[in-house]
């Protein structure tokens, strides 16, 4: 269970990450990872309790799904361009 905490903030930063290299954001990835950041960064100053990431839990699900899209991304490219 503790290897998952990480995976939505690794998420966040390689969304940051594309943004720069590849495009722009939608607005609801935007918004995620500032209502993400903003709400962590108040439990995170103070103390680091399990159960304060509870209501952030479908956020931290989408930040996993864009993710996962975001490293099949260059896998399709290949397999399309294999395809001839």
């Amino acid at each position: 269970m503790w290897l998952l905490y990480p995976i939505p903030f690794i998420a966040v930063i390689m969304l940051l990450v594309s943004r720069v290299s590849d495009r722009r954001l939608s607005s609801i990835q935007f918004w995620s990872i500032v209502v993400y950041v903003a709400y962590l960064m108040s439990y995170v100053v103070c103390s680091d309790y399990p159960r304060k990431g509870f209501p952030l839990l479908i956020i931290k699900m989408m930040l996993c799904f864009w993710l996962i899209r975001l490293i099949r991304k260059p896998f399709k490219r290949l397999q399309l361009s294999s395809d001839f």
